[in-house]
């Protein structure tokens, strides 16, 4: 396994980390309960739905990855903040590479 497949499962398992962290702290505040638990599997998926963009964009190797994730994590509570970083996720890498190829011509 190379570095790069290592530091992207690693990335995957943290988002999955601070999702199931959310998770248990929902499920522990609203007294852990059976009914809780359907509410602390909202909260997870939630917290995954929220944190999307910057999984796409590790997954894509985006070359602004940081950008990304400070992007989505500060500003993704508003619609706005978070189709913006989807946006910046889904954003071919190729084309910034021939960006650069043309303007040294």
């Amino acid at each position: 396994m190379n570095a790069r497949k290592l530091a992207d499962r690693i990335a995957i398992a943290a988002v999955c980390a601070l999702a199931g962290i959310a998770a248990l702290a929902a499920f522990a505040a609203l007294g852990g309960t059976a009914d809780d638990i359907r509410s602390a599997i909202v909260v997870f998926i939630a917290a995954v739905i929220y944190l999307a963009p910057s999984i796409v964009a590790r997954q894509r190797h985006a070359p602004n990855t940081a950008s990304v994730a400070v992007v989505n994590v500060f500003l993704g509570w508003t619609v706005i903040g978070w189709a913006v970083a989807l946006a910046m996720a889904y954003r071919d890498p190729k084309l910034r590479e021939d960006d650069r190829k043309q303007d040294h011509r």
